[in-house]
C-alpha cells in the first residue's frame, strides 16, 4: 500500500486521474475483486491528497453505495474511518498527548464549565431540533508551549509533532497523520523560528465568523498566562489570508515585524518555542463565555472610537451574496419600511462593523459569518435569524451568553439535527439561498 501512495504523491496529474476514474467505476455495478481494489485506490488518493475534499466525497459515495452508511458517513465528514486506518497502516508514527510529551510544557490549564441556553423567543414548530438544547458543555481549555517541535500545515489538516517525530494527538487534527507519508521527519528541516511562535491559521480561519471563535481566543489564552502579544515573535498566518485578519491584528497592536507568512504545504515549520492552544468552539456550543469578553474588551474600544459611518439607523438589516435571499427584493421592501437599513458589513472597516452593531438595537439577517458581530451588541438587542438548509446554533449561542433576544426562523423543510449535521450535501446545502417569504414575515414579532 505504502508503493501506491507514493507513486500516487509523486505526480498531480495522476492524483486526479485516479479520482476521476474511481468516480465512473463508483457509478458502476462491480465485481468482489473490482471492489477491494477500488477501495485500495480511494485509500490511495486521499492519502496523496489529504487536504482535497473531492476524493473524500467519491469515497463518500462508493461505500454508500455498497451499504456501508457509516463508513459514508465519516468520509462525508472528511475522516477517514479509523477501521480503513488501521487496515491500510495510514497512522505509522507512535502519537502522545501534550501532558506526555517531555519538551511540551504546560503553561495553563482551564477547568470546564457548564452554561444554560434559553429557548428562541418565538414560537416556530418548524424549527431545528438543534434548538431543543438547555445547556452547553465547554469543555477544559489549556495553553502549552512545544520547545524545538514543529508543524505542517496543508491548509485544511495541522499536524504537531516533537524533535523525536512523535505526533501530539490533542493538537494535531484528525487526518493530519496522513501528512507524515508526504513530510518526512522533522529531522530534515533546519530552519528554525526563534522565540515564541503561534499558528493563526486552521481549517475554516479565512471564514469571518470561524475567526472570530476558533482561532483568536487562542491569543486571549496567552494573555491570561501572562505573555503578551507584542512578546511573541512569529504570528504565523497563510499567505492566502482573508482581508480581515490584518487590520483586526493590527488593532490588537501586532506589528508587521511580528507577521511571519507561510505557504500551505507538506513541509514541516520548526519552531524554538512554539504556542498550542486548546480551544473547542464548535459551532458556539462549546464555547466559554469569557472568549466573547476577551473579543469585547479589544475591539469594542476601537470601535466606538470609530467615525460614523452612512449607517444611521439603530435597526439594521445584513444583506449577502451568497447563500443570501432568495427574493431578496420582498425581503428588503419589509424591513425598509419598517424603518431597517440594509448593512453589507464587507463595505465597512472593522471598527465600523463594530459599532454599527453595538449601536444597533434591531438586527435582521440570514444565517452566515457576518453575525459574529453579534458580539459586540448590547444586552437586549433583538436579533432576528433566518437559516434554510445550512444551519448552525452559533449566533443563537452568541445571543444566550449576551442576553440578546433572539428569535429565528426556519426556511428550509429541514427540522432534523442529524441532518444538519451531516456533511452529506453539505457543498450544496451552504450555496442554496434562503427562502424567506411573506408568511414568515408576517409571523415576525417585536420587528
Amino acid at each position: 500500500m505504502e508503493g501506491s501512495i507514493i507513486q500516487i504523491r509523486d505526480s498531480v496529474l495522476a492524483r486526479l486521474d485516479v479520482v476521476d476514474m474511481i468516480e465512473t467505476a463508483v457509478a458502476t455495478r462491480l465485481t468482489n475483486s473490482e471492489l477491494v481494489d477500488t477501495e485500495s485506490k480511494l485509500i490511495a488518493a486521499i492519502a496523496a491528497q489529504p487536504s482535497i475534499r473531492k476524493p473524500y466525497v467519491t469515497a463518500a459515495e462508493y461505500f454508500d453505495d455498497i451499504g456501508e452508511k457509516d463508513m459514508g458517513a465519516s468520509f462525508h465528514n472528511g475522516v477517514v474511518p479509523a477501521v480503513l486506518v488501521e487496515k491500510y497502516q495510514l497512522d505509522k508514527y507512535s502519537s502522545k498527548p501534550s501532558a506526555q510529551i517531555s519538551c511540551c510544557e504546560n503553561f495553563a490549564s482551564y477547568p470546564a464549565t457548564t452554561e444554560k441556553l434559553k429557548s428562541p423567543i418565538n414560537k416556530d414548530r418548524n424549527r431545528n431540533s438543534v434548538f431543543s438544547k438547555v445547556e452547553k458543555n465547554c469543555p477544559h481549555e489549556a495553553l502549552d508551549v512545544l520547545i524545538d517541535g514543529g508543524f505542517v500545515y496543508d491548509g485544511t489538516n495541522k499536524l504537531l509533532v516533537d524533535s523525536d517525530n512523535t505526533r501530539i494527538s490533542n493538537h494535531s487534527d484528525v487526518n493530519s497523520f496522513l501528512s507524515h507519508n508526504l513530510a518526512g521527519s522533522i529531522g530534515q528541516t533546519s530552519k528554525v523560528l526563534p522565540g515564541y511562535s503561534i499558528l493563526l491559521s486552521a481549517r475554516n480561519s479565512g471564514n469571518f465568523y470561524h475567526w472570530h471563535f476558533d482561532i483568536l481566543p487562542v491569543l486571549g489564552l496567552v494573555e491570561e498566562c501572562g505573555i503578551s502579544i507584542s512578546e511573541i515573535d512569529n504570528i504565523i498566518l497563510t499567505e492566502k489570508e482573508s482581508s480581515f485578519h490584518l487590520p483586526m491584528l493590527e488593532i490588537l497592536g501586532v506589528r508587521k515585524d511580528q507577521i511571519h507568512t507561510i505557504q500551505p504545504s507538506y513541509e514541516y515549520v520548526r519552531c524554538e518555542k512554539l504556542l498550542l492552544g486548546t480551544i473547542r468552539n464548535k459551532m458556539g456550543m462549546r464555547q466559554p463565555r469569557k472568549h466573547i469578553d476577551w473579543l469585547r474588551s479589544k475591539y469594542l474600544g476601537a470601535g466606538i472610537k470609530k467615525d460614523s459611518s452612512e449607517i444611521t439607523s439603530k435597526k439594521i438589516a445584513v444583506i449577502r451574496d451568497r447563500r443570501g435571499y432568495t427574493d431578496t427584493g420582498l425581503v428588503t421592501e419589509f424591513l425598509e419600511q419598517r424603518g431597517y437599513q440594509m448593512f453589507k458589513p464587507e463595505n465597512h472597516s472593522y471598527e465600523q462593523q463594530v459599532k454599527i452593531f453595538h449601536n444597533a438595537t434591531h438586527v435582521v439577517s440570514p444565517h452566515g459569518a457576518g453575525l459574529a458581530l453579534l458580539a459586540y451588541c448590547k444586552p437586549g438587542t433583538v436579533v432576528h435569524e433566518f437559516y434554510g438548509d445550512h444551519v448552525h446554533p452559533c449566533f443563537w449561542a452568541i445571543a444566550n451568553s449576551l442576553g440578546l433576544v433572539y428569535h429565528n426562523y426556519n426556511c428550509s423543510e429541514i427540522v432534523d439535527e442529524a441532518v444538519t449535521n451531516s456533511g452529506r450535501g453539505i457543498v450544496e446545502r451552504l450555496n442554496r439561498s434562503i427562502n424567506v417569504t411573506t408568511d414568515i414575515l408576517e409571523n415576525m414579532q417585536r420587528i
